[in-house]
């Protein structure tokens, strides 16, 4: 019966903490695992920031005083509480006081210390020498006959897809990270940042470690 189902939920809401309790000496009603929900600053209605590039600088770790940030496509993260990490001279510090999003995607850090993601999809581009000549303007190489209007159009349709599937696997790439901090036990999302119109600017050249990554 459905009273019965209660009673037993019941019950082991009970016994299992308290089981977890005497196995770990008193240390963890859950046997050692923290999940973020079961923090009490997870329920709490967060104090969301807007920074801008220059203020989300100075949180790089020279000045102990602030809190350390890094930020992914626009979401600012605290990661004070991983100084070896993310402080000065830490493996990941190139992150932090910025939004790196791009570095994030490519894996060239230092390169791509930057939030401008505009063609870094060219990575993920399947490798095609025929779409690449496309894609470049180089028709002339194509020898298909001066490229008639029909074929510029199949080239086109299919240069089209294979950017737009590149592009999914960019945007999977930055929301993987984004849940990675935003489900942290130990970081916080804690505002946004606004970048700066990037219009007019040139689109910036994939690094040569991330263009090795192109699929075949």
């Amino acid at each position: 019966s459905l009273g019965s189902v209660l009673k037993a939920i019941a019950s082991a809401l009970v016994i299992v903490p308290a089981l977890s309790y005497l196995i770990m000496d008193g240390e963890s009603f859950t046997f050692g695992y923290h999940p973020a929900w079961a923090r009490w600053d997870y329920w709490e209605k967060p104090t969301i920031r807007v920074f801008t590039d220059e203020q989300l600088s100075l949180h790089d770790g020279r000045d102990p005083t602030l809190p350390l940030l890094l930020a992914i496509n626009g979401s600012v993260f605290d990661v004070s509480s991983n100084p070896t990490t993310y402080g000065p001279g830490g493996g990941y510090s190139v992150f932090t006081g910025a939004d790196a999003a791009r570095g994030f995607v490519t894996g060239c850090f230092k390169e791509d210390r930057t939030w401008d993601l505009r063609g870094v999809e060219g990575m993920f581009l399947e490798l095609d020498d025929e779409l690449d000549l496309f894609e470049s303007g180089h028709w002339s190489e194509l020898k298909v006959g001066g490229l008639r209007e029909g074929r510029k159009k199949e080239l086109r349709q299919r240069a089209e897809k294979r950017r737009a599937a590149a592009w999914e696997k960019v945007v999977g790439t930055i929301n993987h990270w984004d849940k990675f901090f935003r489900n942290h036990e130990k970081y916080k999302y804690v505002g946004e940042v606004r970048h700066r119109d990037l219009s007019g600017e040139p689109v910036r050249s994939i690094c040569a470690n991330a263009l090795k990554k192109r699929p075949p």
